[in-house]
């Protein structure tokens, strides 16, 4: 008995079987994903949003620190070849607090250590005990003190 050849089927015309059952996966796989959901969400799409802001606070912060250590590292060699300027900052208050006279304080820190910059503090209590009377005699006590180093 000769072969008999099948005859192709209608959705065959054209095409061989593997091309066709090809078509049609392809074409069920599509019919089953919706539209929007094709394209794959991207990494920060997927991110919840205290995630987002905390990795933008987290960058905010290094692109911060970031520009202070440029600013800090160009001051620096801008003023490299300037000689260093030390200076104390003298509160009497302080000097009290641990017993010590102001005066004599300030004059060992001018003698015995030298220095020759001073920040002078004042407390608005002490310079305007009481309303209408001031008293700026401490003050320009160190004031005298210091102008007599130069």
């Amino acid at each position: 008995m000769p072969h008999k050849r099948k005859k192709p089927h209608k959705s065959h015309k054209g095409t061989s079987k593997l091309a066709h059952h090809a078509k049609k996966a392809v074409g069920a796989v599509h019919a089953r994903v919706k539209p929007h959901a094709v394209r794959a969400k991207s990494w920060w799409q997927r991110r919840p949003l205290y995630q987002k802001i905390a990795t933008w606070l987290v960058v905010m912060v290094i692109a911060i620190i970031g520009c202070m250590y440029g600013v800090a590292r160009w001051y620096i060699a801008e003023h490299a070849h300037e000689p260093m300027q030390i200076g104390v900052t003298f509160i009497p208050n302080y000097a009290r607090y641990f017993d010590l006279d102001p005066q004599q304080t300030m004059q060992a820190m001018i003698d015995e250590l030298g220095m020759r910059r001073f920040r002078l503090v004042s407390y608005w209590d002490a310079i305007e005990p009481q309303p209408g009377k001031y008293d700026f005699s401490e003050l320009a006590i160190a004031v005298e003190e210091i102008y007599k180093t130069f």
